[in-house]
C-alpha cells in the first residue's frame, strides 16, 4: 500500500493542514485534533502548521484502511 501511497501523493515536503484534509477526505478539525492527541506528527513553520510527506505517509500506511480519493 505505501507504494500505491507514495505515487499517488503529489511531490511535496510539506502539504498544509487544508491539504492534508482534503488527501484524507476528512475536515482540519479533524487533522488538527489529530495533531493535538500526537496521532499524526506536525511542525509549526512560521504562523501556520504543516505535516512532512513521510509523516502523512506513515500516518496513512499506519491505518490501511485510508483510502485515497
Amino acid at each position: 500500500i505505501r507504494n500505491k501511497l507514495e505515487r499517488e501523493l503529489p511531490k511535496k515536503t510539506f502539504f498544509k493542514l487544508c491539504e492534508v484534509a482534503q488527501i484524507l477526505g476528512v475536515s482540519t478539525k479533524t487533522v488538527r485534533r489529530w495533531i493535538r492527541r500526537g496521532k499524526l506528527h506536525a511542525v509549526k513553520v512560521e504562523s501556520s502548521w504543516k505535516v512532512g510527506r513521510k509523516e502523512l505517509l506513515d500516518f496513512i500506511s499506519e491505518r490501511s484502511n485510508w483510502l485515497l480519493p
